[in-house]
């Protein structure tokens, strides 16, 4: 049986020939086929350079920040699993689609591999574990801020919803499901898209109103602080691939972008993570007097660790109230023989009372 006579049973059998998508696919299948498949093996080049950049943020976490909680910790290791299945599934799908089945448009649209199936799920595994961080970070800005958190929990729900039934239905139907039912898709980085807005703007608004705290020193500091640490950049690409799906639904450009989109968000929370002051995950020791900061009350010290524990803007702590006076007050005690010592006030200085 000839390619085209394969096409032609394959239209009449699994396929809705009246979809002009799938029509516009079979007309041209040489064109499908060159810009999806180059657009995977680019995104599989990109992803791979991110995963050795992960690779290196994960030792310089586990290098500086052994005494992180146990919440953090078990966030990391989740983002690692899950991040190391999704790259198995990509060099697989490659695999399977570049040079097992290279050229072979009846498999690209009826039979989708398993790994590529998996990759809509694990898209959004990856975008929820990574938020999960910056909506607690978002939280400890200041207590208005709940309602941002809350909300953008909501969508992180409904995105990993999408994201399973997404999957499911390749499952179920091959290719198609991801051809003929762009929306869902759209839908997936809609949700994501709103959690980066909540997100961002928070951290942004933070940032700003905390400005006093932060000196930026050089441009790719600033660029770390504002654009990577708030999750700026992640935005950009979700929004670039709700284009791709919306815009040039008859390719999976959006697929081969969510190949990098993945990587970028666990660079992100590394990146966050590895950008903390290093005494911020030690156990909490209240100093007041460390590092020549100094305290009105205990409450605020501890707060303002929790602050830099999470890389959050210390909006927190603000120390233009005045400080209550501090007396230092020397005394000698009494020995047998010797005379009692006097209060030495006349060494207090009028700043010190």
């Amino acid at each position: 049986m000839t390619d085209l006579t394969k096409i032609k049973a394959m239209q009449l059998a699994t396929l809705d020939p009246a979809n002009p998508l799938i029509i516009s696919i079979l007309e041209n299948p040489a064109a499908f086929l060159a810009k999806t498949n180059g657009a995977m093996l680019l995104s599989l080049f990109f992803s791979s350079i991110l995963d050795g950049v992960l690779l290196h943020q994960t030792y310089r976490y586990l290098r500086r920040y052994s005494g992180d909680t146990l919440f953090v910790k078990l966030l990391v290791a989740s983002v690692l699993i899950v991040e190391a299945f999704r790259t198995v599934c990509d060099v697989h799908y490659s695999y399977h689609t570049l040079i097992l089945k290279h050229g072979d448009l009846v498999d690209t649209l009826q039979h989708v591999t398993w790994s590529g199936n998996l990759n809509c799920m694990l898209w959004a595994c990856i975008s929820v574990l990574s938020h999960i961080f910056f909506i607690v970070r978002v939280s400890k800005i200041a207590p208005r801020f709940w309602i941002i958190s809350v909300l953008a929990t909501a969508f992180n729900l409904a995105q990993i919803a999408t994201g399973i039934a997404l999957g499911v239905r390749g499952f179920v139907l091959g290719g198609s499901a991801y051809l003929t039912e762009s929306w869902e898709v759209a839908m997936g980085f809609t949700f994501s898209i709103v959690v980066d807005l909540l997100l961002s703007g928070a951290l942004l608004t933070g940032l700003y109103k905390a400005h006093g705290h932060y000196k930026i020193i050089s441009i790719s500091e600033g660029i770390t602080v504002y654009f990577v640490n708030t999750g700026l950049i992640v935005l950009v690409l979700d929004i670039l691939g709700l284009a791709f799906a919306l815009g040039a639904s008859d390719t999976l450009y959006w697929a081969a972008l969510n190949m990098v989109i993945t990587k970028v968000y666990g660079t992100t929370l590394f990146s966050v993570l590895n950008s903390r002051a290093l005494a911020a995950t030690e156990d909490i020791k209240v100093d007041v007097f460390n590092k020549g900061e100094t305290f009105r009350t205990i409450d605020q010290a501890r707060r303002l660790a929790t602050a830099r524990q999470w890389n959050v803007p210390e909006v927190l702590s603000d120390h233009s109230d005045p400080l209550p006076p501090t007396i230092n007050i020397t005394v000698q005690t009494e020995r047998e023989g010797d005379s009692m010592s006097a209060i030495d006030y006349d060494s207090m200085s009028k700043n010190e009372l």
